[in-house]
């Protein structure tokens, strides 16, 4: 068992894309769930947004438009 941000570190390390690999723990699972209204930084879309740090750790986290965590 991993945290998400391991996973998105590792996916990261294997195909040398952080973009990609946020891409596979976010887009992918909203796509093969069906839902439609979360998964990407789209307008109209619902979001939590983590911001991660280099090493893909939680450096701020919003949820509902508001700043909840920041390290």
């Amino acid at each position: 068992f991993a945290a998400l941000n391991v996973a998105v570190r590792n996916a990261a390390s294997w195909t040398g894309d952080k973009a990609q690999a946020v891409r596979m723990a976010t887009e992918n699972p909203a796509s093969v769930y069906r839902f439609c209204e979360t998964g990407a930084l789209t307008k109209g879309k619902l979001a939590d947004i983590v911001v991660f740090d280099d090493a893909f750790n939680a450096a701020k986290v919003f949820v509902g438009g508001k700043l909840v965590y920041e390290k």
